[in-house]
């Protein structure tokens, strides 16, 4: 991290600059990356309220087992560095930006203490919370079947009660409250949503 801007870096919020020729996350508090998250908006703001990258994470960290909560709270972490750029765009930009993007996780996960190595159940755990965002926030959605959830569950209907759209403040400390409780936090998933935990297991 440096004070000093060059023409590949970008300002963050506690007033350095991280440089993509030079990625380094030192020093860096996660409040400053959790903020960024609670403005960034899911499906590129193409959805029928405001939804955070920062509130879905939070949702993915209640879907699997209490020793990958961390991991999969901070899934996606690295977007405050690199946006969220939707799959089918990533398939279009290629190697470079996935080179890019993969330097930006490694550092957030040391950051955070989580294996680099993102595991299968937190990953299939996204997807399912993907499915629920679609029939959940995408009012205008066809319905027609996605490649990335075909062998994916609909668990959307076992959870009606759950509300997603929180606000960037309300999301920020949403995703705060939990890291911090996670190093001492029991597994509480099943009082979130009865069944995803289940769902989530291959």
């Amino acid at each position: 991290m440096s004070r000093t801007i060059t023409p590949t870096s970008i300002l963050i919020g506690d007033g350095r600059y991280y440089d993509f020729r030079n990625p380094s996350l030192d020093g860096v508090d996660v409040r400053f990356l959790a903020r960024a998250i609670s403005r960034i908006c899911r499906f590129t703001g193409h959805c029928d309220r405001f939804y955070s990258v920062a509130e879905h994470s939070v949702w993915v960290s209640h879907l699997v087992p209490s020793h990958l909560a961390r991991q999969a709270l901070v899934h996606d972490l690295h977007e405050a560095l690199v946006g969220d750029v939707s799959s089918p765009l990533k398939g279009v930009i290629g190697a470079e930006y996935k080179r890019l993007e993969q330097e930006a996780w490694a550092l957030v996960a040391d950051l955070c203490g989580v294996p680099v190595t993102v595991d299968p159940l937190v990953k299939r755990a996204d997807l399912v919370m993907l499915g629920v965002e679609r029939r959940k926030i995408l009012a205008n959605d066809s319905g027609e079947p996605w490649d990335i959830l075909r062998g994916i569950p609909d668990v959307v209907d076992e959870y009606p009660g759950l509300e997603l759209g929180k606000s960037s403040d309300e999301a920020f400390d949403f995703f705060m409250n939990r890291y911090e409780a996670l190093p001492a936090q029991p597994q509480d998933a099943l009082k979130v949503c009865p069944r995803f935990v289940a769902s989530v297991a291959p």
